[in-house]
């Protein structure tokens, strides 16, 4: 390092002194301050707030005018009123399905009140449920068929997703808007 810097001595380089004798007085522009980065933590994450997105991926307003699409396409095989109480019930469906679920899964992580076995046994019944609504709405967005049976079976499914002893308010045991 001393061989390198005396090697720029003669060009002026190093600290050496000018053709003055004055010191290399260079100035050194002062660069804009950024704003400190703060190191945070990211926002931990709701495991509960997945029923909320699965349910989404099988029933929302893009899939429900897909149905109507297809109902309408298919007018003899289901009336308008048909249409309109399957799309209202898969709506009280989806919702059904994701309160039933968030309350499970609170119920395990946030109360401690659901052990991980029953929690599992849980999330697996839902996860059928979900699965055999998304085949309905595949069934009704491609054909248009009359699907009253199939909602009778669905809220059946979820139903007994939740046992007997589970609280009153996450017991759903039959459809309260059959036809």
């Amino acid at each position: 390092m001393i061989l390198l810097c005396a090697a720029f001595a003669t060009n002026g380089g190093c600290g050496a002194s000018n053709a003055t004798g004055a010191g290399d007085e260079t100035t050194l522009e002062e660069t804009p301050a950024y704003p400190a980065v703060e190191d945070t933590e990211p926002l931990p994450v709701d495991p509960c707030d997945a029923y909320e997105t699965r349910a989404a991926g099988v029933w929302n307003p893009q899939i429900r005018g897909n149905v109507d699409f297809s109902v309408k396409i298919y007018a003899d095989e289901i009336t308008a009123a048909d249409a309109e109480w399957l799309a209202t019930q898969m709506d009280r469906f989806t919702l059904a399905w994701v309160r039933l679920g968030r309350a499970s899964c609170e119920a395990h992580f946030e109360t401690g009140s659901l052990s991980q076995d029953d929690y599992a046994a849980r999330v697996s019944c839902f996860d059928s449920a979900l699965e055999h609504q998304r085949v309905v709405v595949s069934t009704l967005a491609t054909s248009g068929r009359d699907a009253g049976n199939d909602m009778d079976d669905l809220f059946a499914k979820l139903a007994h997703c939740v046992p007997d002893e589970a609280s009153p308010d996450l017991e759903i045991r039959t459809n309260p808007f059959k036809r």
